[in-house]
């Protein structure tokens, strides 16, 4: 559904266009509180069954703090490359560097913070430290992230 203001004649009207056909709608001006108290949608209402389910199924709030941290850590170049290159195999902060090209304090800086949020682990081996993905959710969130952005190009 696509929504374009028209304000044409110094009258509000939203074209809503929804699948191939399209509506006007006339707006009125409300105040903050009339605004607040209206529906959000008025081309579709819940029956209360759907209303019931949605609201059971509402992300509790360390949920959703969680997962915005999560976001929040994927948000950082440096890490999506550290995480594509850890994709298929593990491998150690100074293969990592050398395959991105960058020191070994950043690269082991940015795995200290992808092991905080649970996205990368770590296996010693004598003295050698080896990181790879923590799990498949890790890989599932960067591949499908990568096929949203790569959809359209």
């Amino acid at each position: 559904m696509l929504v374009e203001p028209d304000t044409s004649f110094g009258q509000r009207k939203l074209t809503v266009y929804h699948h191939s056909s399209a509506r006007q709608v006339k707006v009125k001006h409300m105040s903050k509180s009339e605004k607040l108290s209206q529906d959000i949608c008025e081309l579709c209402q819940l029956n209360q069954e759907t209303k019931e389910f949605l609201e059971k199924s509402i992300l509790n709030e360390p949920a959703v703090y969680n997962l915005s941290e999560v976001f929040k850590t994927l948000a950082d170049p440096t890490r999506i490359k550290i995480l594509y290159v850890l994709k298929d195999s593990e491998y150690c902060v100074h293969d990592i560097a050398r395959v991105l090209g960058m020191n070994l304090s950043t690269i082991s800086h940015q795995l200290r913070i992808l092991r905080d949020r649970r996205l990368v682990k770590r296996k010693r081996v004598g003295k050698s430290v080896y990181y790879s993905l923590d799990d498949d959710h890790v890989l599932c969130l960067l591949v499908q992230g990568l096929q949203h952005v790569m959809e359209n190009e």
